[in-house]
């Protein structure tokens, strides 16, 4: 029985050890990945910011994340004036990020997991109560913090995800019926919200918020609800939006509303004069 006990305690230490020097690990390569990305300008939305605007082009930081809601980068924002203070963000828009679809990522299927696992510091409990199981949030979380983090980045902020140079560009309703699915309210509330939360803080912490509207096939744009599309220019009047002066031809898109890397080379490049003007 004594030797039990010894082993138990033994193996105990050694586990409590293990898990205290990977935390301290991480902590380390999170406090070294905030040193490296103080100031500058910061990219932020979602799969369209991370797929369309390249970062090495515009000597900036992308941070968007694939399907990323509003609520969501307004929450990581306050962690990045925080943290990295940067100079400048530039927040990729699209009218879908305005569609009700985005209210449920935190609770459909497809996606609660995903958003558990990058968003759940940023949120308080009673959020994951809310929108889903907080047991299962909370679980998607820790796996992710019990993993070494070697490059340091929190798992909310994204990167640039380039899309290939050979796409499908047939996708066009299969596009239209997710982002404006009729089984969810139209127009999201939140993301109205979160907009102004967004000005807000960047006024608060002295950031320069620059809008970039997110370049879409004709085809999708002509398809995009009207009451959506109102919005969203209601929205974007509010905002300081860069005009990018480019005329992209269909094949510089990976699909309805996305662009492939050739095309986001292109773009990144014409709103980098812009920029400079």
């Amino acid at each position: 029985m004594r030797q039990f006990i010894y082993r138990f305690s033994l193996v105990s230490l050694l586990l409590a050890l293990a898990i205290g020097l990977l935390f301290a690990f991480n902590y380390w390569r999170t406090q070294s990945f905030i040193a490296k990305h103080q100031g500058g300008t910061i990219i932020l939305g979602d799969s369209h910011a991370a797929t369309d605007i390249h970062p090495d082009i515009l000597s900036a930081s992308n941070f968007a994340h694939t399907a990323e809601p509003l609520l969501a980068t307004s929450q990581k924002l306050e962690w990045i004036t925080g943290k990295l203070h940067p100079d400048t963000v530039l927040l990729v828009l699209s009218p879908n990020n305005f569609a009700g679809y985005n209210d449920f990522k935190f609770s459909d299927s497809q996606w609660s997991s995903e958003m558990a696992k990058r968003y759940y510091p940023l949120f308080p409990r009673s959020f994951w109560t809310k929108h889903t199981d907080p047991i299962t949030a909370l679980g998607h979380s820790y796996r992710q913090q019990l993993l070494p983090n070697l490059s340091g980045k929190p798992a909310f902020l994204g990167k640039f995800t380039p899309k290939p140079i050979q796409g499908e560009k047939n996708d066009l309703q299969n596009t239209l019926n997710r982002h404006f699915n009729p089984d969810y309210p139209l127009i999201s509330q939140p993301s109205e919200l979160a907009i102004e939360d967004i000005r807000k803080i960047c006024d608060l912490k002295g950031v320069e918020l620059l809008v970039v509207i997110a370049p879409l096939l004709p085809d999708y744009k002509t398809a995009i609800p009207s009451e959506v599309q109102q919005l969203f220019n209601a929205t974007t009047a509010k905002l300081k939006v860069i005009p990018v002066n480019i005329e992209l031809a269909n094949s510089d898109y990976y699909n309805a509303d996305h662009l492939n890397l050739n095309g986001a080379k292109s773009y990144s490049k014409a709103l980098q004069a812009a920029l400079r003007k």
